[in-house]
Parts: structure tokens; C-alpha cells; sequence
């Protein structure tokens, strides 16, 4: 009989509100969790991190995304969107050392 491997699962959540694919992501971890896959979440919203922390996954609250509005704030989106980038691009990397996360789920939601 062959063995099958349990994935490490890294969901890198930015959602300021909960909505449907937040209740998917929800959803998605509370399965993966149930047939014995490891799950790191890091998310942005406080609310959704009480919700998902339930489901037995390890859940790291980020801060990132929050909430501006206006012209103002996509003028210093745009500025920094390169830099934006480069610290998701740092942190996949640094979750991908630490925990040996094997999958990664991303859900980027703007406004």
C-alpha cells in the first residue's frame, strides 16, 4: 500500500472584509486540516484570524493592506507596488525556510 505524503500548506490571506472566497479560504483550511495536512495561514483581517485559528491551523496575524481609500492612497499604491512585491516575495520565502511549506495558496482581494 502506498503512503500518501501530507502537504504543508502556506494561505497567505489579504482581505479587509469577510466574504465569499474568505468563507472558501475558511472552508478550504477546516477540509485540508480534517485529512491531516499542515496549514500555515497569514492573514490580515483579526476577525477572519479568531475564525481560522478554530480550524486547528497555525494562523499569523500581518500587517499589510489596510484600509486608506481615495486618490491619494492609489498614487502610493502604485509608487509602491515594486516594493510591495519585493517584501511578498521575502516572506514566501522566509515561510518556505522556516515551515517547509510544500503548497501555497494566495487570495490578494482589493478594493
Amino acid at each position: 500500500m502506498v503512503k500518501k505524503e501530507k502537504a504543508r500548506i502556506l494561505m497567505l490571506l489579504n482581505c479587509p472584509l469577510i466574504g465569499g472566497a474568505e468563507v472558501y479560504s475558511l472552508t478550504l483550511a477546516e477540509g485540508l486540516i480534517k485529512r491531516g495536512h499542515s496549514i500555515f495561514i497569514a492573514c490580515n483581517n483579526r476577525e477572519l484570524n479568531g475564525m481560522l485559528s478554530k480550524t486547528g491551523a497555525r494562523v499569523f496575524h500581518m500587517r499589510w493592506g489596510k484600509k486608506v481609500g481615495g486618490i491619494r492612497s492609489a498614487y502610493v499604491t502604485m509608487l509602491f507596488y515594486p516594493i510591495l512585491c519585493l517584501f511578498f516575495f521575502i516572506l514566501l520565502a522566509c515561510y518556505k525556510i522556516k515551515y517547509k511549506t510544500t503548497v501555497l495558496h494566495v487570495q490578494f482581494m482589493t478594493q
